[in-house]
């Protein structure tokens, strides 16, 4: 499969392309001259039970082969970003699972993805409206991978390492149920930080960056196991971990705004007001105690920009 544009692919030796938005049509050529109108992209056996209707508005519209499904990256302008996964049949596309990658409304918006040369699947969104409005800025790079057991794994662009500096490590760390631990080598507003908790009973365990010299008015990254929640800020997103599971999170923090990623499983991304001499980081726990696994580390990271 060699991806052409957001809404034209090889499969085979037959080219496909969509066209409209909301409920796109599908044609195929062997030539890119001469086009086949196939009529619409989704079966008419689509599942009844993939969480969204058959009609529901599939715009920005981005088809590619990853692991042994066709994933159907796109938008509904209401819902944000989603993807689909599945396989055609009859030359029409039939998903079996679809799930959502925007959490507060449709700020995470108009998904783009590109094939790397190493055959890594990059993508990107429109973080609408985020962090101010309204407005809006680009979104971190993801990859994403699909591996035989069938779960999107979702993780930060691993060139963004090239960004790191000035490490910075703490560790023994064990936040007592109801208890807030402040970290004491570690602050800052352009941040990344990787910090494993074990499995822990809490009610509800994580961070809180971008603190206050008292230590609030941050933005909270929480796990709260009771409702199957990563909750960064006000934006839950739905994430479960499996029995005796660690908790891993990368956060990064640039200036007001906030993006996580769980377990290489889930993602979300939240704004906090800006206030530039907020820079502390706590760990807290509620309802049972919160161990560090070895320790949390965090570097700060420098623009993309290079000095001219």
């Amino acid at each position: 499969m060699r991806h052409w544009d957001p809404d034209c692919w090889l499969n085979g030796d037959t080219y496909y392309a969509l066209s409209g938005g909301g409920n796109p049509l599908l044609m195929k050529s062997s030539d890119l001259k001469t086009w086949t109108f196939l009529g619409p992209l989704l079966h008419d056996a689509y599942p009844a039970n993939l969480g969204v209707p058959r009609g529901e508005d599939i715009s920005c519209a981005n088809m590619f082969k990853i692991g042994n499904k066709w994933m159907l990256l796109c938008i509904s302008h209401g819902l944000g970003c989603r993807y689909y996964l599945g396989d055609f049949k009859d030359e029409k596309y039939l998903p079996d699972f679809q799930a959502m990658m925007s959490w507060n409304g449709n700020n995470f918006f108009a998904p783009e993805s590109v094939l790397t040369k190493d055959k890594r699947r990059v993508m990107w969104a429109w973080l609408l409206n985020l962090p101010v409005a309204p407005c809006g800025v680009q979104s971190l790079p993801r990859e994403l991978e699909l591996p035989k057991d069938g779960v999107l794994r979702i993780k930060p662009l691993k060139e963004l390492e090239a960004l790191r500096y000035d490490r910075n490590q703490e560790e023994g760390i064990t936040v007592k149920s109801d208890t807030v631990h402040p970290l004491k080598k570690i602050s800052g507003n352009t941040l990344e930080l990787e910090v494993a908790f074990q499995a822990s009973t809490a009610k509800e365990f994580g961070l809180d960056v971008l603190c206050d010299n008292t230590g609030e008015n941050g933005v909270r990254v929480a796990y709260l196991p009771e409702s199957k929640t990563l909750k960064v800020g006000k934006v839950p997103a739905p994430f479960e971990l499996k029995p005796g599971e660690a908790l891993t999170l990368r956060v990064f923090i640039d200036k007001n705004l906030v993006e996580v990623f769980a377990n290489e499983r889930q993602a979300a991304v939240a704004a906090g007001r800006y206030v530039p001499e907020n820079l502390g980081v706590n760990l807290f726990s509620k309802g049972g105690d919160a161990v560090v696994k070895k320790n949390i580390s965090a570097w700060k990271m420098k623009s993309i920009y290079a000095p001219r």
